[in-house]
């Protein structure tokens, strides 16, 4: 399985926006932030930053499939460990974020696979 190079330094980008958004926002959040205001913090990445980066990452796995079939689910998967290693502590009720994740990049390259073939 040969994978080109333009879309390896496109996998190399995803790992570093995903450890990015999801362990340094969080950790930063929790350090530099107070506590209040640090609770407004992870609600936006919940329920804004996170689930727009699924999408995203669903339109990227759309343009091939065949060979990023892995990332929304690697993306959503990684979530609720790197949040709570930034955190300090596991939080189970991450999985439930995760599930929702997940299906939030799989609709949406799902979603896009369909439109490009009634496009055509």
């Amino acid at each position: 399985m040969k994978i080109k190079m333009k879309l390896r330094y496109k996998i190399l980008l995803f790992f570093v926006i995903d450890i990015a958004v999801t362990l340094l926002i969080p950790f930063l959040s929790v350090k530099l932030i107070p506590s209040d205001a640090g609770m407004a913090v992870c609600m936006l990445l919940f329920f804004l930053v996170y689930p727009i980066l699924s999408v995203l990452l669903g339109i990227f796995t759309s343009r091939d499939m065949k060979h990023l079939w892995w990332m929304p689910l690697f993306g959503a998967l990684s979530f609720p460990l790197l949040f709570s290693l930034a955190m300090g502590g596991m939080v189970e009720e991450l999985y439930a974020y995760s599930i929702i994740y997940i299906f939030l990049g799989y609709a949406m390259a799902g979603l896009l696979l369909i439109i490009k073939r009634i496009m055509l």
